[in-house]
């Protein structure tokens, strides 16, 4: 009765992981500018990832996946540092190699975790007041309708 789920506790537990470390990632950056050098630089020093190499173009995405040694590529858009100052917001791609779904979303996760690490009130205020303020009509509603019920 204890048998098996101990055999799969030996035999899952050393398979199956939850965590990532070393995972080789491609950096394709057309921006270049010390904006995306800083949060490649925080990637790198967190221990998770090692870059294996700067791409030059969209076409090596694929060619560096196929060889099978990079894991997750990270692109930024031209002038990322400029739009993010400027209007607040600038896109990056983070795409995983899926062969193992699980470890590309946790891969995902990490550095998305990683990049926005540390983001200050001035790149998330606007969200942030925006939550503030449905919070804040949620609970005078909430508080309305309660006084209605009560009467």
């Amino acid at each position: 009765m204890f048998g098996i789920p101990v055999t799969q506790l030996l035999i899952f537990g050393t398979v199956i992981k939850n965590e990532i470390k070393d995972v080789r990632i491609a950096n394709y950056d057309q921006s270049k500018d010390e904006t995306t050098q800083q949060i490649a630089n925080k990637l790198l020093s967190s221990g998770y990832f090692i870059l294996e190499k700067n791409l030059e173009n969209t076409r090596d995405i694929e060619a560096i996946f196929r060889e099978g040694n990079v894991k997750e590529v990270i692109v930024f858009e031209n002038n990322f540092g400029e739009k993010l100052i400027k209007e607040g917001s600038a896109q990056v791609q983070l795409i995983a190699d899926a062969s193992d779904p699980n470890m590309a979303r946790l891969m995902v996760s990490y550095t998305r975790g990683i990049m926005l690490k540390g983001v200050g009130m001035a790149f998330v205020w606007k969200e942030t007041l925006i939550l503030i303020g449905m919070t804040l009509i949620f609970v005078a509603v909430s508080v309305r309708k309660f006084k209605i019920r009560l009467e």
